[in-house]
């Protein structure tokens, strides 16, 4: 009823942000009435592990390869499309994606505490991964990056001189996988 009063009212596309939990734990039968999908999505690009996590330094990095990347996340569009699937075929923008340009944070890209070496080509690599992996997709209509533009001020992405390790991709690799992926399309 509430999508039927606010139609009465709007005329553009609506959308509801469900999580991981509200998917598998509710009916949300109503999610047939919107016209698209918003899933804040953060996948894994890399299996986590514990020892690389607590030990990685400047000299112990490695930053992964896009196609290491995309080997990966492959499996992630099977999950995308049994989402859609599920909710009537609906297709799913990613709402909220990305990735710190931090070595290591693609094992757990919602990750905003770990200080961990900056690695701008790491966070290209994802980004260029994520792109690839899910373009051809007909569900997905494509994300948002997190995040654009930083106001909160976090020491730990500004204590490594070598560049900010944040989500924004201003003035990092990233921005020009972005410049290049939106001339593209």
């Amino acid at each position: 009823k509430v999508i039927e009063e606010v139609r009465k009212l709007y005329c553009n596309p609506i959308t509801y942000e469900f999580t991981c939990a509200s998917r598998k734990a509710y009916n949300l039968k109503w999610l047939e009435d919107v016209d698209f999908l918003s899933y804040s999505y953060y996948p894994p690009a890399k299996e986590k592990d514990m020892d690389y996590i607590n030990n990685v330094t400047v000299d112990t990095m490695k930053t992964e390869s896009v196609e290491e990347m995309k080997a990966y996340l492959h499996s992630r569009r099977d999950r995308i499309q049994s989402i859609s699937k599920r909710f009537w075929n609906k297709p799913i923008a990613f709402t909220e994606f990305g990735v710190r340009s931090s070595n290591g944070c693609i094992m757990m890209p919602y990750d905003f505490l770990w200080n961990t070496p900056y690695d701008g080509q790491e966070q290209a690599n994802f980004m260029e991964a994520g792109l690839e992996t899910f373009y051809d997709l007909p569900e997905w209509m494509g994300f948002f990056w997190w995040k654009w533009d930083e106001t909160q001020i976090r020491p730990h992405y500004h204590n490594d001189p070598r560049g900010n390790k944040g989500f924004t991709i201003q003035g990092k690799p990233a921005e020009e996988v972005m410049r290049r992926w939106a001339k593209k399309l």
